[in-house]
């Protein structure tokens, strides 16, 4: 069991930055999910290859991702989802 203490820190934690308070925690994950490929895709200037390689994913796997949200990468440079 949790001490009292520290489940009020912890749902505070939640609750002030995280502002996840009564939400799924699939809809959590997907919400950082999509926000640290979002964050990656832009340092890579949308370059969907180096993205992957940055996130240590396959390249398939980020494309899956990408499509699950909606996202797009750089096509300019000959890359194709």
């Amino acid at each position: 069991m949790i001490p009292q203490v520290q489940q009020r820190s912890i749902e505070e934690l939640i609750d002030r930055n995280l502002t996840v308070h009564h939400r799924p925690i699939a809809e959590i994950v997907d919400r950082f999910q999509n926000t640290v490929i979002v964050r990656a895709l832009a340092l890579n200037d949308g370059n969907i290859t180096k993205t992957a390689k940055l996130l240590q994913a396959h390249r398939s796997t980020l494309v899956h991702w990408m499509e699950k949200y909606g996202l797009r990468g750089d096509t300019a440079e000959g890359e194709e989802l």
